[in-house]
């Protein structure tokens, strides 16, 4: 994943993390957004940035995606 930008957020709970979706959403809905891909589950949101541009957005990967999704189900078991 070299190069790759990932942020997570750790919510107190699933709700507040629909919340916090729903408000980020709220927030940027007139923004120009460089592309990304959100993950969720349970307390945790995950943005993956994939690029400066749309043509670079659609380079993604479904080997990727099914690593990251693992990834977020490994983190949301250890706690």
């Amino acid at each position: 994943m070299d190069g790759v930008e990932l942020s997570l957020y750790l919510f107190a709970s699933a709700e507040e993390r629909a919340a916090g979706w729903e408000d980020f959403g709220e927030q940027t809905a007139a923004a120009d957004l460089i592309p990304f891909k959100a993950y969720q589950e349970g307390a945790l949101l995950m943005f993956y940035i994939h690029g400066e541009s749309a043509a670079e957005g659609q380079k993604w990967n479904e080997q990727l995606d099914k690593r990251l999704k693992a990834a977020i189900r490994g983190l949301i078991a250890a706690e």
